[in-house]
């Protein structure tokens, strides 16, 4: 069941990427075929920065499934997993910076506040992602009630604590005996570092739009 739902969320990952990327190059030579305006040249930069956001989330739903589709570790690896996971130092560190920016950026959201604003571009992508998705699935976006703004919070430390764990791993981990799962760590933390980017890019370009 395992190797069958991996095997559909890869195809499925591959599917969406080939497809974003199709419907911009679409979109843009058709706009070349167009008088463009500065406007319209700054919206096609922001819809290519968005399409390299979806690709980025393929990518991360690509691993998943890759990971899926792997047999369950040996026994011994999982001792070994568990041996670096037990230290205490590096997980009170993650979990600390997962919630402490997680309700910073709940609180610079929320508050709107002038102080917290320059820290934008660093806080601004679990807000951006929680929209795009009660957007499309729920036709709306999170108000401004006290549901919403609970919502956020959790939401914004999910999101840096998903975030920062493959580092975490990274920290953790014995290099040495899990090569593999270290280079997958690494391509992982890469991915989500380029999400956060993009998602700021997108945000300041279409902002110009």
């Amino acid at each position: 069941m395992r190797r069958i739902a991996g095997t559909l969320l890869m195809a499925l990952s591959v599917l969406f990427a080939a497809g974003t990327v199709l419907v911009m190059v679409l979109e843009t030579v058709q706009l070349r075929h167009t008088a463009l305006s500065e406007d319209d040249g700054t919206a096609a930069l922001a819809g290519w920065l968005l399409a390299g956001v979806f690709v980025a989330f393929a990518g991360v739903a690509f691993l998943v499934g890759r990971q899926l589709r792997r047999p369950p570790p040996v026994p011994a690896a999982q001792a070994t997993v568990s041996r670096s996971r037990g230290r205490l130092t590096p997980l009170i560190v993650y979990l600390a910076a997962s919630i402490g920016i997680g309700v910073l950026a709940a609180v610079a959201q929320i508050t709107r506040s002038d102080l917290l604003q320059p820290l934008g571009p660093l806080l601004v992508q679990p807000w951006f992602v929680v929209q795009l998705i009660f957007g499309v699935l729920a036709g709306k976006g999170i108000g401004g009630t006290s549901l919403g703004h609970a919502a956020t919070v959790i939401v914004d430390v999910l999101y840096f604590a998903v975030f920062f764990y493959p580092a975490y791993c990274i920290v953790t981990m014995d290099r040495a005996v899990e090569r593999a799962r270290y280079r997958r760590l690494m391509i992982l933390l890469l991915l989500f570092g380029s999400i956060h980017l993009l998602i700021a890019l997108f945000l300041f370009t279409a902002s110009r739009a």
